[in-house]
């Protein structure tokens, strides 16, 4: 799944690819020569990027809260997809995030 910078709103590379006009294996071609990575990994950089937009704005609902307005299926999924992307554990994060 996509998520565009701005949204948290998944949609997938199959849909995407048909929007603007192209396969599937050539959007993620353009992705990977223009942005330096594959669709998915960009969507789940982007994913992580809204998640910590969340916390640091004082998302209700703290780490819950922001998950699932971050698009993750639930807490353990956005737990698992926090530390693969950033060696910590979403509480490790949280001093790093500014004040809001």
């Amino acid at each position: 799944m996509i998520q565009t910078l701005a949204s948290p709103a998944a949609v997938g590379i199959g849909e995407l690819s048909a929007r603007v006009g192209m396969s599937r294996q050539h959007l993620t071609r353009r992705v990977k020569r223009f942005v330096g990575i594959g669709p998915k990994r960009l969507a789940r950089i982007s994913r992580l990027r809204r998640l910590l937009e969340l916390v640091d704005g004082g998302e209700p609902g703290g780490w819950a809260g922001a998950a699932v307005g971050a698009g993750y299926y639930d807490q353990p999924h956005m737990i698992a997809e926090v530390k693969a992307l950033t060696g910590r554990t979403p509480e490790r994060l949280r001093p790093h995030l500014s004040t809001g």
